[in-house]
């Protein structure tokens, strides 16, 4: 059996303006909690709670991660939330990728104006080394994938689909 195993963690940049939401709605929380406790008004309590659920639903936007693993001919995405939080993002077979290749690649222009769903998986820094992966879902429908991956993990994904990766 020739069954590879390779596994990256992509640490993904966080914009300025999630880093400066989650920050306004903990000081918020914080104001509304004082708030709350010195005048003991019912309708501070609707407030606390809108800016708890607030906080709390950005807490898990600002410190996240992905880890790709290539294992026998498959492709899985997993979503790290605050290093302690994991979460299943996508699966794709290695059969059912059209394209693996960097994203300005000259490789993709066939598919360039395809309208398709878009995921993005990458560190979201706008780098060279992202990879844009065309992969063919049920049916006809088509799924672009953007991805960070390293050398070892395209090399493996190479060794199975050597017409179908470019690292131009």
């Amino acid at each position: 059996m020739n069954d590879s195993y390779v596994e990256v963690l992509v640490p993904t940049k966080t914009s300025p303006l999630k880093k400066f939401l989650f920050t306004f709605s903990m000081v918020m929380l914080v104001l509304s909690v004082l708030a709350l406790l010195m005048t003991l008004m019912p309708l501070l309590l609707a407030v606390v709670v809108a800016f708890a659920v607030l906080t709390f639903y950005l807490y898990g936007q600002v410190d996240v991660e992905y880890e790709y693993l290539y294992l026998d001919r498959e492709i899985s995405v997993d979503r790290i939330m605050h290093k302690s939080r994991r979460k299943k993002a996508a699966n794709y077979k290695v059969d059912q990728m059209l394209v693996l290749a960097p994203k300005d690649s000259y490789h993709l222009d066939e598919w360039k104006n395809l309208q398709v769903k878009v995921k993005d998986f990458s560190s979201g820094a706008d780098r060279k080394d992202t990879y844009v992966m065309l992969v063919e879902g049920e049916g006809t429908e088509k799924c672009k994938v953007f991805l960070t991956p390293n050398e070892d993990f395209l090399n493996a994904i190479k060794n199975i689909a050597p017409r179908k990766v470019f690292q131009d």
